[in-house]
């Protein structure tokens, strides 16, 4: 049982060192290559209200960014973005579920704003001729609120609305990190490098040592995982050591054995002299 609880906590150790140090402000954030945007400061009213492009008299685009539209049409719940008649409120046209949508850089289209940060793209509107409807909503940076609709592309397949949301909370983005990151940032990566060095021995002597005592019942010094090996470790790093320096302690007895030098001529060399020494 012991053993198990130290498997857990392993994972939830890992769990921790691994996850981002971000924590969500509302439901109505964009996370995006790292970072957070809190859009919760478009919540504060119930629907917003933006004319079409082309027929601004008659059309308008009903939009919620933190729920789903505000609105008793059957055709329009459940969606982001819903066009509505203006004057005799009788058509309606889903233009992208608030559940369905696609987080991305801004791309290419010839809707996007010049200084566009990032865009949501809400999908599946399906409206009651069975026609489906998306929208693309670029966001971009601004000091007040400004709605409007770019313009209207058919794929042959389907239709997209393109709208550009200029907002202050494009502006500000909150960064998100790992935790080993930040640290390493902090007091550097070698320090951090040697921490979890030791955290990953002491988990595991604590989990080996537990597991044989449990299920192997044993005691002493028998109770280190891998005992046998342990025990041959300062041997096989002796040997180590004598293989990485016998060239040099091999020259250094030749040199100090035949003189070094000095101009008193040559020894004479036994048949054996120079012979490599065995390890």
């Amino acid at each position: 049982m012991l053993a198990s609880v130290n498997v857990s906590l392993i994972a939830v150790l890992a769990i921790l060192l691994t996850a981002p140090v971000c924590i969500r402000a509302s439901s109505c954030s964009v996370e995006l290559d790292g970072h957070t945007y809190d859009l919760s400061s478009l919540s504060t009213k119930t629907n917003y209200y933006v004319d079409d492009a082309t027929d601004p008299a008659n059309w308008e685009y009903m939009m919620n960014f933190c729920q789903p539209v505000q609105t008793t049409v059957t055709v329009c719940e459940g969606m982001a973005v819903c066009k509505m008649q203006k004057i005799h409120l009788s058509t309606y046209s889903p233009l992208g579920r608030y559940d369905n949508y696609v987080v991305a850089k801004p791309d290419n289209t010839p809707f996007k704003p010049k200084k566009a940060v990032f865009q949501i793209t809400y999908l599946k509107g399906v409206d009651p001729n069975g026609v489906r409807r998306d929208s693309t909503m670029y966001f971009v940076c601004g000091s007040t609120d400004n709605f409007v609709m770019k313009g209207m592309e058919d794929t042959g397949m389907y239709s997209i609305y393109y709208f550009a949301i200029t907002t202050p909370a494009a502006c500000n983005a909150s960064h998100h990190t790992n935790i080993i990151v930040a640290v390493a940032s902090f007091i550097g990566l070698g320090w951090v490098l040697l921490v979890l060095m030791a955290l990953g021995v002491f988990i595991y002597l604590a989990v080996g040592m537990v597991y044989k005592r449990l299920a192997l019942g044993a005691t002493g010094l028998e109770i280190i995982p891998n005992i046998d090996f342990w025990s041959r470790v300062p041997g096989l790093m002796i040997d180590g050591c004598k293989f990485i320096t016998w060239p040099v302690t091999w020259v250094v007895s030749l040199v100090i054995k035949h003189g070094g030098g000095g101009g008193q001529g040559y020894s004479a060399i036994d048949d054996n002299d120079g012979a490599m020494p065995e390890i």
